[in-house]
């Protein structure tokens, strides 16, 4: 069937490059949540789950006249990553809910970088803000219920944000967030988890509002075929797992968890 796609349509128009980067997130995501539930000993099925996969239109005017658009950005949006799980312990589960959750948040940014042949880090994702945060020397705080109140006037973030967090904890979650904002190219802002403290469900967010990631600043180059880099992508698939559970496992992180 996927080869039938390949040789039938033009990978090169907007929807269809848009659905053969959703096609490969959701093979990526699959690929390593399938290893995580092995290495937790943890039984998964995906259940319906719902992501939006964008390239804005980005307009020229003329005295108030459109003259032109072009696709400078892609943002994908995982509103709804669904899953039913069957765990030996509430810790297994925690832990494996907790994984592909971190690895869901990089894919938002990795999985375009790499179908588009850009630099690893030129996107952002909520996962990416923590690793620069970490890369930085930024406090990351591990805020609940009994630290809140020392904490949250420590954090350099928005009202969105904080608010965000406060709704959070009140409904029984915890949440991780940077001390303050980062610089990421042309975008700023926050990069945050609100998690389910017992199930290890979470929303890995943006700042905005988005569930997600982007890459942005993009040039209109008809060869990025995202197709045609599958294949090497499944070559280098095991390498990059193992350099994403070095990387963003929480034990790498310098959380700063104030009692």
């Amino acid at each position: 069937m996927i080869e039938q796609r390949f040789s039938t349509l033009d990978p090169n128009t907007a929807a269809e490059n848009l659905q053969q980067t959703a096609l490969n997130f959701w093979m990526m995501h699959d690929f390593y949540d399938d290893l995580t539930a092995q290495i937790h000993q943890v039984r998964r099925v995906r259940l319906p789950s719902v992501g939006l996969f964008v390239s804005p239109l980005t307009v020229s005017y003329f005295y108030g006249i459109a003259r032109n658009g072009i696709y400078k950005s892609r943002v994908i949006d995982v509103q709804q990553n669904i899953q039913a799980v069957v765990a030996p312990s509430f810790e297994a589960r925690f832990e494996y809910m907790s994984q592909i959750g971190i690895y869901g948040s990089y894919l938002e940014n990795t999985v375009i970088e790499e179908l588009f042949d850009y630099e690893l880090g030129r996107g952002v994702s909520a996962t990416q803000v923590l690793l620069e945060a970490n890369a930085q020397q930024i406090p990351i705080y591990a805020i609940t219920a009994e630290n809140i109140d020392t904490v949250l006037p420590l954090l350099a973030v928005s009202q969105e944000v904080k608010t965000d967090i406060i709704n959070g904890i009140h409904a029984g979650q915890h949440a991780i967030v940077p001390q303050r904002e980062i610089q990421h190219g042309n975008w700023q802002g926050s990069g945050y988890i609100i998690q389910d403290s017992i199930t290890g469900a979470g929303a890995y967010l943006l700042e905005g509002g988005l569930n997600g990631g982007a890459l942005e600043g993009l040039s209109c180059d008809a060869s990025k075929n995202p197709m045609a880099a599958l294949i090497n992508m499944v070559i280098q698939v095991m390498e990059l797992y193992f350099n994403i559970v070095a990387m963003i496992s929480f034990g790498s992180f310098a959380l700063a968890a104030v009692a």
